[in-house]
């Protein structure tokens, strides 16, 4: 009979799951679920990072908001580390350096935001318009033309 997730888990959860989450297959005990096991915590972990990163994000929004901005850039720059074409982070970011004045350095930001979801008008319009403020009207023409 076949295992489900639950009784594989139960009988012997490090020898399935290791301590972040990763499945694991010992040698000398393979798990008749293993494939089952594999998939469901795959979805687990994957469903769980992208939580952790929407609710960075918006806890960073509204300390932002609240004008914490050192708060801010701590959590925007956590979720860089991990994912640093994340869109909203790097726009974010972006709108914090301008925010104190920063702007040479929310160019990056503002570009990899768009680069990542070219399709956001927000982002273009952060880009376009920091350009314009460092006095780069060309490639903002060029950004704009796109």
């Amino acid at each position: 009979a076949k295992m489900g997730f639950r009784s594989c888990m139960t009988l012997n959860p490090q020898s399935t799951l290791n301590n972040v989450g990763l499945l694991v297959r010992p040698q000398h005990s393979p798990c008749p679920c293993y494939t089952h096991v594999l998939v469901r915590c795959w979805r687990v972990k994957t469903t769980l990072v992208h939580q952790t990163w929407v609710n960075a994000t918006q806890k960073g929004i509204e300390a932002h908001k609240a004008g914490q901005m050192q708060e801010a850039d701590r959590l925007y720059t956590a979720i860089l580390k991990v994912q640093p074409k994340h869109h909203d982070a790097n726009h974010n970011m972006g709108v914090l350096a301008v925010g104190v004045g920063k702007v040479e350095r929310a160019l990056p930001f503002f570009k990899t935001a768009l680069a990542s979801n070219p399709s956001k008008a927000l982002f273009r319009l952060s880009y376009i318009d920091t350009l314009i403020k460092l006095g780069k009207l060309a490639d903002a023409q060029s950004v704009l033309k796109v």
